[in-house]
């Protein structure tokens, strides 16, 4: 706009104009179903990502002394319409810690789904960094729960399970988040004395214990001695040698 004032002189004052309105169709909206919302929160999306083994990052920020990288299994049907999946939590061996996740598909359950085979379970696999122990189990529940909220699982189907040095985690897991789990299950763990306390949190806990006969790592009667005593306080705890 221009203006001219008694003098003669001319003032330029710019006046905005507000641009035109612009509606948009409004898209026709998705029923709020749980199973929706959790796939909606699911990464990555779907289907590209099921049926094979994921490398994913629990909180990239965390030191790099903490669980981090971890591996995620998704079952191929995982978008069947009103289903939730069993999880299980799986904890690998020393031999296996790292900063590398291909090195968990040389062994156990990842091996397993790393040669394509199929599992209707939803898999957890994390990796200790070097020189760590299975120790930090309130992080490890975590990363779990943030499994658990992402895709649509099943909270009374979550199982544990771990070898040697993860049958260890199992013990610590187990002892600290009983809750969080329908089962567990230590494979070829180094076992301490028998312990009030380990009784206590297994109270409503199924505990199946598989260990090898021949194990000169983890002998084969420690293994023996904590079932028989579990059972004796009435833990539901079965041996299943090997």
């Amino acid at each position: 706009l221009i203006r001219s004032s008694m003098s003669g002189s001319s003032q330029i004052e710019l006046i905005p104009v507000p641009p035109p309105s612009v509606k948009l169709p409004a898209s026709p909206p998705v029923p709020a179903t749980p199973i929706v919302e959790a796939l909606d929160r699911a990464k990555p999306p779907f289907p590209d990502s099921v049926g094979r083994l994921l490398e994913r990052q629990f909180d990239w920020r965390s030191s790099p002394s903490t669980v981090n990288d971890y591996l995620l299994y998704l079952p191929a049907d995982l978008e069947a319409e009103d289903k939730r999946w069993p999880v299980i939590l799986y904890l690998h061996g020393r031999s296996l810690r790292g900063d590398d996740l291909s090195m968990l598909r040389r062994y156990g359950l990842p091996r397993y789904l790393a040669e394509g085979r199929d599992l209707p379970f939803i898999v957890v696999a994390p990796q200790l960094p070097d020189g760590q122990s299975w120790t930090d189990v309130d992080r490890l529940a975590a990363l779990l729960e943030e499994v658990l909220t992402q895709y649509p699982t099943d909270r009374d189907r979550v199982y544990l399970t771990g070898y040697s040095m993860g049958g260890g985690g199992v013990r610590r897991m187990a002892q600290a988040y009983a809750g969080m789990f329908a089962a567990a299950a230590p494979l070829a763990a180094l076992t301490p004395a028998h312990s009030d306390a380990w009784t206590r949190a297994l109270a409503g806990l199924p505990l199946r214990v598989y260990h090898g006969t021949a194990d000169e790592a983890a002998p084969f009667m420690g293994a023996e001695a904590m079932v028989t005593a579990l059972r004796r306080d009435g833990v539901d705890a079965e041996l299943r040698p090997y």
